[in-house]
């Protein structure tokens, strides 16, 4: 979608399953930062396992041949 311009609304990409939470603008800065304060707090080693979980799980989703991105070797990924 960001490759073809689409724009979607904070709903459509909710709905799409492209995020996991909506927030009004009213409450958005406060929920943002919360979330990252909460991510922060974790610990750094259980962040890595999860997104190397992720990772795995989308190269195994490619290699069955789903829809998925699988990333580049050594690459990041944003959870």
């Amino acid at each position: 979608m960001l490759m073809a311009g689409v724009k979607l609304t904070a709903g459509e990409a909710y709905e799409r399953g492209l995020v996991t939470r909506v927030y009004p603008k009213s409450e958005f800065q406060q929920k943002l930062t919360e979330n990252a304060l909460h991510i922060a707090s974790l610990p750094p080693m259980s962040l890595q396992k999860s997104k190397a979980l992720i990772r795995s799980s989308m190269r195994q989703q490619a290699a069955r041949g789903k829809r998925g991105r699988v990333p580049a070797a050594g690459g990041e990924m944003a959870v």
